[in-house]
């Protein structure tokens, strides 16, 4: 399902442009970059840090933009100056993990943890799939606000 998801969001965001990832159609909102990033950092921090219980990895945290970004507060900021391709990476880097470590765990037994919270594999599986869903349907809604607002400038 990871997978699936993940498959139709890009489908839906074939040939966008370096300039519509980095558009924000509010001063300090969303960007079709900064929400892959988020989607990668959301996914690491579920399966490294929750599920198998890895310490955070200061650098990956740097790269992804977690402390800049508040989706809590719609704080977002204005994603790298980068390709396509290196926000894609970003995100494959991280499910190539989750893929090759969760597999290793018997999800019936193993839990994850936030200080005395536990979670089921299932229920983080289940987080993640929603999470990347919903803001993949905000990724094509910006594109989609981004060619209007070039149809009508």
């Amino acid at each position: 399902m990871l997978d699936s998801t993940t498959a139709m969001g890009r489908a839906e965001l074939r040939g966008v442009s370096d300039e519509e990832l980095r558009w924000q159609a509010t001063k300090g909102g969303h960007s079709i970059g900064m929400i892959l990033l988020h989607i990668a950092d959301v996914e690491y921090w579920w399966v490294q840090v929750v599920a198998l219980g890895w310490p955070q990895d200061p650098a990956l945290h740097d790269k992804l933009l977690s402390n800049e970004t508040n989706q809590y507060a719609g704080t977002w900021p204005k994603p790298p100056a980068r390709r396509k391709a290196w926000f894609l990476k970003q995100c494959d880097e991280v499910r190539a993990v989750t893929k090759g470590e969760l597999t290793r765990l018997d999800a019936s037994k193993h839990r994850g943890r936030i200080g005395e919270r536990e979670y089921s594999l299932r229920w983080i599986l289940h987080h993640l799939i929603e999470h990347e869903a919903y803001h993949l349907g905000q990724a094509v809604l910006l594109r989609e606000l981004y060619k209007k607002k070039r149809a009508r400038t």
